[in-house]
């Protein structure tokens, strides 16, 4: 029931992103308040690829629910 936010890279072949889906779906939390962000050059590690990104996607989450 927490805001929640789901960041996967969409080469992620450790922990596919259709587990990213199901996970989304089966959060309790309202539709609003849960995301999934699919991070279009990027596997398993982001982070690397697409840093800006992923702390643009982390420092708005965080502001909306602080």
């Amino acid at each position: 029931t927490l805001p929640s936010l789901l960041l996967w890279g969409k080469y992620d072949f450790v922990v596919p992103p259709s587990l990213g889906k199901e996970m989304l779906e089966e959060l309790g939390t309202p539709a609003a308040d849960k995301s999934l962000i699919i991070f279009d050059r990027s596997g398993h590690g982001f982070q690397g690829a697409e840093m800006d990104k992923a702390v643009d996607e982390i420092v708005n989450f965080v502001e909306r629910y602080k």
